[in-house]
């Protein structure tokens, strides 16, 4: 998926549009997952209502807890991302 976001930043660059033109198009292609991830998430807990299920303090800390761990695989990545570049200029 990388590859394919390089390739359409790349082009729209050469084609002469701007960074702002560009990572509207990057957050829409990582940020409909998610979305998906929350319908799904209401969803499911909808149907446990529905079936007669109540709502428990885990049921709570579920979205938290995915959250902080999407932030911190995030951040993990970025900072990896960035030493791979470092070493990479360096050998």
């Amino acid at each position: 998926m990388a590859a394919h976001l390089r390739g359409i930043a790349s082009g729209m660059l050469q084609a002469g549009y701007s960074v702002g033109f560009i990572l509207p198009a990057v957050v829409f292609q990582f940020g409909y997952p998610l979305v998906n991830l929350a319908i799904g998430f209401v969803l499911l807990l909808a149907l446990h209502l529905v079936l007669g299920g109540r709502i428990g303090i885990a049921m709570v800390w579920v979205p938290v807890l995915f959250a902080a761990q999407l932030l911190l695989t995030a951040g993990a990545a970025l900072f990896l991302s960035c030493t791979n570049v470092l070493f990479r200029d360096i050998g």
